[in-house]
């Protein structure tokens, strides 16, 4: 197994520091999926309804 380790005399590629950031992103994903959470949840009280209201 070889080790790989930084050189002084070796930089960063240029491609690493041209990466987009993905913060956004991550914040993203947990807003759909809360979003996704609440349509579904409204959708079966909408067609279920009937198995929470008893007389």
């Amino acid at each position: 197994m070889k080790l790989y380790r930084r050189k002084k005399s070796e930089e960063v590629p240029k491609v690493v520091l041209e990466e987009a950031n993905d913060k956004p992103a991550a914040r993203g994903i947990w807003i759909t999926i809360f979003i996704v959470i609440l349509v579904l949840g409204l959708a079966y009280y909408l067609f279920f309804k009937d198995y929470f209201i008893t007389d």
